[in-house]
């Protein structure tokens, strides 16, 4: 994932270089771009949220399982194939694709 920061008139927007589109937030790059996930809201803090997650199921000692979030998460990100599991949701492990993410997500929350 290559990222440029662009001047436009006073003001900056991103550009996804792999794809040449432009972006007005630097995580709508993954958000929008990639994910398929509108823009409105918050995306930047719920990512933030979701590299929580990742990053406590890479370590295999993830304690969030009183949090929904995680509960959905766990679903969606096997679904997606980010994660496989073995008899429990709970007993994740981030796949290639998912450690793939986790990077990509690193890259866009960075300043």
């Amino acid at each position: 994932m290559k990222i440029k920061k662009i001047e436009n008139g006073g003001y900056f927007n991103w550009l996804d270089e792999d794809t040449g589109v432009h972006y007005q937030e630097k995580c709508d790059i993954l958000w929008v771009g990639e994910l398929g996930f509108c823009g409105c809201g918050d995306p930047e803090e719920t990512l933030r949220n979701i590299r929580e997650i990742f990053k406590a199921v890479k370590r295999r000692g993830a304690t969030l399982r009183d949090d929904k979030l995680y509960y959905f998460v766990c679903y969606w990100a096997d679904k997606e194939g980010y994660f496989e599991h073995g008899t429990s949701v709970f007993g994740s492990w981030l796949t290639d694709k998912g450690e793939k993410l986790l990077e990509k997500i690193n890259k866009v929350l960075e300043g």
